[in-house]
């Protein structure tokens, strides 16, 4: 019976991928090449959240909640006592200032974040951070291409952004924030903008399309698609390491995005990877396969695979999650979710 199945959803697949997209070469990987299933019950946190939260990072010993609908853009809060530690960050163009904070990246010490508006990324010393009412800033670079939905900080001291131009999937910068015209990765299949001239639709589009993050400990980045199931593995020099079909075979036409609905989410489309987290070895992402009309009463599963690309286990949470962050050290995966209208960060063991 399993057998049929697949074969049926395959031959959905094909007959989707020549009507819509091209066909993709990739490892393609069902939920029964998984060796390992555990379904979590959740905690909910004892924390008061304000606003409507929309993504959840782990820094050093806090939880840091980013919510673009406050006068402050990050909250953060102690992993032992869920108490409200801090709120920073004021809305400007200033120093220390966001007009709209998009993205938390740890490395080396130091706390990354991109604002998505301004175009460019800002460090602290991560103690400074997490101890100071207001962290110093170290370095902000701003980005010469408009557009720059997301951005990661490099080993060798370049970032790997997000480009808004036609099929171009990323492209590298160097450390003053000048693009390398040099080195740029192609999308598996591709990204249009007929008839989409103004920068701020293209941005909208691109935010549906796909995350990117950076591993500094193996030198290597991955971008998972949100209205696709894919996601690739590249190489510091933008190569492409492993390319993933999975869980199964489902692929759309993003076109489906007219210019008219970009910043809606569409009733039509299913929502696949919406987040991701990378550890040392291992690569999460948080899959729903749900419509946003369909979210309610939906379970997420994070899906766990190497760095070659080859599945792991999966976890099955009680819940609709929509961001999560990982305590590898604690062996705990933390989720934003929201229940009957509540936002709440649930807290889940993984051991």
């Amino acid at each position: 019976m399993l057998k049929k199945i697949v074969l049926v959803g395959f031959s959905a697949f094909l007959s989707l991928a020549c009507n819509t997209v091209p066909v993709i070469d990739g490892k393609m990987v069902v939920e029964t090449d998984f060796k390992e299933v555990q379904p979590l019950r959740g905690t909910v946190c004892d924390l008061t959240i304000e606003g409507d939260p929309n993504h959840i990072y782990q820094v050093d010993s806090l939880l840091v909640v980013k919510d673009n609908n406050t006068d402050k853009s990050l909250f953060l809060y102690s992993e032992k006592d869920y108490k409200l530690v801090n709120n920073m960050f004021s809305r400007g163009r200033g120093p220390g200032e966001f007009i709209l904070c998009w993205d938390l990246q740890c490395a080396d010490s130091l706390v990354w974040l991109f604002d998505l508006q301004l175009g460019r990324i800002s460090s602290y010393a991560t103690a400074d951070f997490i101890a100071a009412a207001h962290p110093a800033q170290l370095q902000t670079v701003t980005f010469d291409a408009m557009g720059v939905t997301l951005a990661q900080k490099m080993n060798d001291g370049k970032f790997v952004a997000s480009s808004l131009r036609e099929d171009e999937l990323f492209t590298f910068y160097r450390a003053d924030g000048g693009r390398d015209t040099l080195s740029t990765g192609k999308a598996p299949y591709p990204f249009r903008f007929q008839g989409i001239d103004d920068t701020s639709l293209k941005v909208k589009k691109r935010i549906f399309e796909y995350r990117l993050k950076y591993n500094g400990h193996n030198d290597q980045f991955v971008v998972c698609y949100c209205l696709n199931n894919l996601f690739e593995i590249y190489n510091s020099d933008g190569s492409l390491h492993k390319r993933i079909i999975a869980p199964y075979p489902y692929l759309v036409d993003t076109n489906h995005l007219s210019a008219d609905k970009l910043g809606v989410p569409i009733a039509e489309l299913i929502f696949t990877f919406k987040d991701c987290c990378l550890t040392d070895d291992r690569i999460f992402l948080l899959y729903n396969g749900s419509s946003p009309t369909g979210m309610i009463g939906a379970q997420s599963k994070i899906y766990v695979f190497d760095y070659e690309g080859n599945p792991i286990k999966y976890y099955l949470l009680d819940r609709y999650a929509y961001s999560f962050c990982i305590d590898k050290q604690d062996g705990v995966i933390y989720a934003l979710s929201d229940e009957n209208d509540q936002k709440q960060v649930v807290r889940y063991s993984m051991l």
